[in-house]
């Protein structure tokens, strides 16, 4: 006998129209059915089949810790990040994956990477203009792949050059075919899978030069960097990563950790210069040598512009359980990281930026969300925050921000992500003394 299915309301637009509105207006569609249905609903988009979206804190948490009837939303962001991708693995090869690269992103490691953090910060800051706008969010996205680069790739000269050029454009490509319903089909090259795939045949020879180069290095244990650590890392049967899935892994962190941190400083800023006194506070603990408030800022902002709007599982079996619901299986449910963020039981006055929400409170898990929940929260995520903690900090020393009262800017989708539309616009007023004394400069706990 077939389990019962019980469906949260359906919305009735034709499924084109439906489809159309999750590609080019996620927020405003997830707003308006909230208002219609309440915190569950669903919604069919071509490709990807129905869609159930859940607020409910209490409903968001099970469905993250129901492991069981719950899994990956593979083909969707393994199509992008490649079938090693701990975000397209099942759930024991996740649990595996994650033991081996969590060790990469905590102590001593994470902390390895501040120093080239602040360096490549105060040299890309340095060609700022002042005095005029300036968009924030391209500078910001050219810093944080700098860094990652670096840090987690490893890469340098020829090989950080090549990937430079390649994986922007490229990146960039795939989360639009991500958004978009296009069936991964051959069509005599004419599919734009196709030409995305060639991307990745490119992309893999360079990471088979860096793997290489990795093994024959002499100073191995000693570096850092991330694909370093995966080349020496073993799985309890004493097995190697293998150069795919390192390349898949290295994409992933990149995906999470680049435009995820640019976007999320450019809103930092984009919030800031319409918040004088939210400024003025920062400032303040920061010469002070403090940094609570920072932490409380970003937490703001991650909060009321969240980057990533939902966090995906498919439910492997049928009559799948989820509160209320009892979810047919391959249904991918979304909880909805944007609705619970603005729900006004949760934040009062939830659209007013507000730091002090924040300030000298534990961070609650079940209703703060920018970093995914359950098992596969983001694994780079402290990495993240060392980025932003390290970066906004050294931009407000070197710059004093001027403020607007021109409207907020809208949210712009990239695919995956979402960023503001004009990137940030910012005019900054060059300091005529640090903000913070050098010697005082903060680190991230």
């Amino acid at each position: 006998m077939s389990p019962e299915i019980v469906m949260p309301p359906k919305a009735k637009a034709p499924v084109l129209v439906q489809t159309g509105l999750v590609a080019l207006a996620r927020v405003n569609s997830a707003r308006h059915l909230r208002r219609h249905h309440g915190s569950a609903f669903s919604f069919r988009a071509l490709t990807y089949g129905t869609f159930v979206v859940l607020s409910d804190p209490s409903e968001v948490r099970e469905l993250v810790h129901n492991t069981a009837e719950f899994g990956r939303t593979d083909p969707n962001l393994g199509r992008i990040l490649g079938p090693g991708s701990i975000f397209a693995l099942s759930e024991e090869e996740h649990r595996n994956e994650r033991k081996l690269l969590t060790p990469c992103f905590h102590g001593r490691r994470l902390h390895a990477h501040q120093d080239v953090i602040t360096a490549l910060t105060r040299e890309a800051i340095a060609r700022w203009p002042e005095n005029e706008p300036f968009s924030v969010g391209e500078p910001l996205m050219e810093l944080t792949f700098d860094i990652i680069l670096r840090a987690v790739f490893g890469a340098e000269g020829r090989d950080f050059d090549e990937l430079k050029v390649l994986l922007p454009r490229w990146m960039s490509f795939g989360q639009k075919l991500f958004a978009l319903p296009i069936p991964n089909r051959p069509l005599f090259g004419l599919n734009p899978w196709e030409r995305f795939q060639k991307g990745r045949d490119r992309y893999d020879v360079i990471i088979d030069r860096l793997i290489a180069a990795a093994q024959a290095d002499p100073g191995l244990a000693e570096r850092s960097d991330v694909l370093a650590i995966m080349v020496q890392s073993r799985y309890d049967d004493g097995s190697a990563l293998s150069n795919s899935r390192i390349g898949d892994e290295l994409l992933t962190l990149l995906e999470a950790g680049h435009e995820t941190t640019a976007s999320t400083l450019s809103w930092a800023l984009e919030r800031l210069v319409r918040h004088p006194e939210a400024v003025a506070r920062l400032e303040q603990d920061l010469s002070a040598g403090r940094r609570d408030y920072l932490k409380a800022t970003l937490a703001e902002v991650q909060r009321v512009r969240p980057v990533i709007d939902g966090l995906g599982r498919a439910a492997k079996v049928d009559g799948a359980r989820v509160g209320r619901w009892s979810i047919p299986k391959d249904t991918i449910v979304v909880g909805s990281i944007l609705l619970i963020h603005e729900d006004p039981e949760i934040y009062p006055e939830p659209h007013r930026f507000d730091p002090d929400r924040f300030l000298g409170a534990a961070v609650e898990s079940t209703v703060w969300l920018p970093f995914g929940g359950g098992t596969r929260r983001c694994l780079g995520a402290a990495f993240a925050q060392l980025e932003m903690e390290t970066i906004l900090p050294l931009i407000l020393d070197r710059f004093e921000l001027i403020a607007t009262s021109a409207p907020g800017e809208a949210w712009l989708s990239r695919g995956l992500t979402f960023g503001p539309k004009l990137g940030g616009r910012v005019t900054f007023r060059r300091r005529a003394e640090p903000l913070v004394d050098q010697a005082q400069q903060p680190t991230t706990d």
